[in-house]
């Protein structure tokens, strides 16, 4: 008799097992990870919104998920733990775009800003007077191949300067003290930079710069319902960010984001980040949809970008421009605002 109970135990097991809500539910009660940096723009303004997003938190929770959001300074910061799958889902620039799809499956499918890396030097300087300087950047970065290209508008190499690495937080401060005669970084750090000083600091040279939201691959393969939810977070946030109030609460909390991460007030202000963030979602429209701008064609800024990882060592021996081609899902976000209702795309509720 209890032989016969164990059997009709493990075939009652077997059977719910192998039903279609059975897998369902086994992929519940589990976190999610997002990564992000505080000190981009807008990313770090728009992130700290969809962090506090409770329809997000309702969506997933209905699925047994739970989320974990992860500030790092900048984007190859997440790269081993991609690797690792202990992120899923990352903000990430351009150039570290390209260093993780060579190494690791994934997909964009949301872009998060559309504006420059800038040389950032005092006022009045020149890219032929940087020859010879001490000159900050983060090494591989955006900010790194604005600088190049900035010195080969006028026939200089990166041979022909002092390369200084240095987190972008810490840039302003090191110029003003002397320590380094010019940086180079993505915004918002620029911009907050030269409004901070005005009659210091200038422009010497810029290049067009833009970051998306990537997801591992297979992760969006295995919990669909899950990545359209975050996307349909992103469509939100920037919709509820067009209003100066909300864009104003929001610029708090990545100015307390930025506190979190160095353990100390940023040199910059809640009106500074909300200006910056204002003018750099108007670059993309409030909308995370992929702009057909970004190209993937031989002669594109991306293929430049490639060549020129690929010339520091930063990319894989065997890596291939191909592998790049095939990364950027440009129908996410439109299927998503196509299903208004279904991801109350209307409807706003952040914890305030």
């Amino acid at each position: 008799m209890t032989t016969l109970m164990l059997l009709c135990c493990t075939i009652v097991l077997n059977i719910l097992l192998s039903c279609p809500g059975a897998s369902a539910k086994t992929a519940q009660n589990n976190e999610v990870t997002i990564a992000y940096q505080p000190f981009a723009s807008p990313g770090g303004i728009v992130l700290e919104t969809v962090k506090r997003d409770r329809l997000l938190k309702q969506a997933l929770s209905a699925r047994g998920v739970t989320m974990r959001f992860m500030p790092v300074f900048k984007g190859s910061d997440v790269m081993a733990a991609l690797k690792k799958g202990e992120i899923q889902f990352t903000t990430v620039g351009d150039m570290a775009t390209l260093e993780i799809a060579t190494t690791i499956s994934i997909q964009v499918i949301g872009q998060m800003k559309q504006n420059y890396s800038t040389v950032v030097g005092l006022r009045g300087q020149t890219a032929r007077e940087l020859k010879g300087k001490r000159i900050a950047t983060v090494f591989a970065s955006s900010g790194h191949f604005a600088l190049l290209k900035t010195l080969a508008s006028v026939g200089l190499t990166e041979k022909d300067i002092r390369l200084v690495t240095m987190e972008v937080n810490e840039m302003p401060d090191a110029l003003r003290e002397g320590r380094i005669d010019a940086f180079a970084a993505w915004e918002p750090i620029p911009t907050l930079a030269i409004s901070r000083h005005p009659d210091l600091f200038g422009v010497i040279g810029r290049q067009a710069s833009l970051a998306y939201l990537v997801v591992l691959r297979r992760y969006a393969e295995q919990e669909p319902a899950v990545t359209h939810q975050l996307v349909a977070a992103l469509v939100r946030s920037m919709t509820w960010l067009k209003q100066e109030r909300n864009l104003t609460q929001a610029a708090g909390w990545n100015l307390a984001g930025m506190t979190a991460l160095t353990g100390k007030p940023p040199q910059t202000t809640v009106d500074e980040i909300r200006r910056t963030a204002a003018a750099d979602l108007a670059a993309i429209n409030y909308s995370p949809r992929i702009s057909k701008l970004v190209s993937t064609n031989s002669a594109s800024t991306l293929r430049e970008e490639f060549g020129f990882l690929a010339s520091i060592g930063r990319l894989p021996k065997d890596a291939r421009w191909e592998q790049v081609h095939t990364i950027f899902n440009r129908n996410l976000v439109d299927q998503v605002v196509r299903n208004n209702q279904k991801y109350a795309l209307k409807r706003y509720d952040y914890d305030l």
